[in-house]
């Protein structure tokens, strides 16, 4: 694999046909940067949000209302709701909220704004969601309750002595997770044997987060550990300082983890052993995976936005063949892991030259199987030429750089006359002649100067 910036030597390239950089992804964009809805909606203060469909649940604690918002049309429709919420989830059509203190959920059917209460044994602290089912905590009993909200009625019952944090329990799939009573201990229940199974941490577990085949966990620590369902520690990862309190933690299809820091204002994701982050523009009250967005609300701007999970693009292989002269054919192999890549541009920079000329930039032709290829006429003498691959919401690829020059010629000077000749495959090199043509001037003049001025005669003494 050739270095990124190589240096040719000027004697190998009468000889190279092509020039390759192959696997030369050097630098991964961050996270994608936030997008902000651009309607101003200042009936919404908006705290705690939650994915409906393609539309937006958003609480206001300040007004005590729900609103529903549709960020492509704009509309939003309202109805009150309790005046503290500790806790709010959506299943399907159904919202419900957790009042703080009080034994009950209030559940709405969110095509029609309607609302019942059902009573419950103790106080609720986390709400989860899950095959049509609310999933409710209420740690002073030490239980875990299941609520069919079309009904609305309690299916299940389970002992589970949780903790009281708001991110204190998941399902996902048949298995429940959640932070024990201390905050060092895990519980899994397989809720179809009933089995349940413990394990510890280091640190004290401030949310969790049910995956295929175990859960993550988000500590004081700042560290999110991934422990599989065996209940042992696969690995671990560590974040700012700060990260962790009021973290949220998500996990889409494709296996990444994504964590959201109100306090920091970041939104990050983990892919592997890489993490990335990007920080929005306040602090974060509430936030929502939809797809293939985490939206978020802004307690300190009251805005309204969203990140997209889309990964930046990869460039290949990347190579520039000479056709002839001045003319080469630049192709790049390009791929998006998110499907979203949406341009090749080939950035020329010539060297030696200053102002708007010194940059040439030429859009790629896609020409099948993610190949991209175009065509230049250097303009000058050198240059350093690169690819860049953008996807459609500007994360980029950038390729590594091959340095080309348009052929140097060797000047052959005989007694009589100037010769240019080519070396093999090249062609005349005006610039070379012109500037050798151009440096005679000066040495002309000053030559027809000393000639052609006058002598001055010496005054004859008396």
């Amino acid at each position: 694999m050739l270095r990124e910036d190589m240096r040719l030597p000027k004697s190998s390239i009468t000889v190279l046909a092509a020039l390759t950089v192959i696997s030369c992804l050097l630098e991964a964009a961050a996270i994608s940067n936030p997008i902000y809805l651009p309607e101003e909606y200042p009936e919404i203060a908006p705290g705690p949000i939650a994915a409906y469909g393609q539309k937006l649940v958003i609480y206001s604690p300040a007004k005590a209302s729900v609103s529903i918002l549709d960020p492509e049309t704009g509309e939003t429709r309202s109805f009150p709701a309790p005046r503290d919420v500790g806790d709010m989830e959506v299943s399907g059509r159904w919202l419900a909220l957790a009042p703080l203190g009080l034994q009950k959920l209030v559940i709405y059917d969110l095509e029609t704004g309607e609302s019942r209460e059902l009573e419950l044994p103790g106080v609720v602290h986390a709400l989860e969601s899950a095959d049509g089912l609310f999933w409710a905590t209420i740690p002073d009993e030490e239980i875990v309750v299941a609520v069919d909200p079309s009904v609305p009625e309690l299916v299940k019952r389970v002992e589970a002595a949780s903790s009281y944090g708001s991110g204190s329990i998941s399902v996902h799939g048949q298995r429940l997770w959640a932070i024990g009573r201390d905050l060092k201990t895990i519980v899994s229940m397989d809720l179809e044997r009933g089995e349940v199974k413990t394990g510890g941490i280091d640190a004290e577990a401030v949310a969790i987060r049910g995956l295929e085949g175990g859960a993550v966990i988000a500590t004081t620590q700042d560290e999110i550990l991934k422990m599989s369902n065996a209940l042992r520690v696969e690995a671990r990862w560590k974040l700012e300082e700060a990260s962790s309190l009021d973290i949220a933690l998500y996990v889409i299809p494709d296996g990444r983890i994504v964590y959201v820091s109100p306090s920091r204002w970041v939104v990050g994701e983990i892919e592997g052993s890489e993490k990335r982050e990007i920080k929005v523009g306040g602090r974060i009250m509430g936030s929502a995976l939809s797809g293939d967005k985490i939206w978020f609300t802004e307690s300190t701007t009251h805005r309204i936005g969203y990140v997209p999970l889309s990964r930046p693009p990869r460039i290949m292989d990347f190579k520039v063949e000479r056709l002839g002269g001045n003319t080469f054919k630049a192709s790049a192999k390009a791929t998006d892991p998110d499907e979203d890549l949406g341009r090749v541009v080939l950035i020329i920079l010539y060297e030696g030259i200053i102002g708007p000329e010194q940059n040439q930039s030429v859009e790629m032709e896609n020409i099948g199987d993610g190949l991209y290829a175009a065509t230049v006429n250097l303009e000058y003498q050198a240059a350093e030429i690169r690819a860049v691959a953008i996807d459609k919401f500007s994360n980029t690829a950038k390729s590594g750089t091959i340095r080309v020059e348009v052929q140097r010629m060797e000047i052959i000077t005989e007694t009589t006359t100037q010769t240019a000749t080519t070396q093999a495959g090249g062609y005349t090199d005006i610039y070379t002649i012109g500037s050798s043509m151009l440096l005679l001037i000066p040495i002309l003049i000053a030559l027809l100067y000393f000639r052609l001025r006058p002598k001055k005669r010496r005054k004859s003494r008396k």
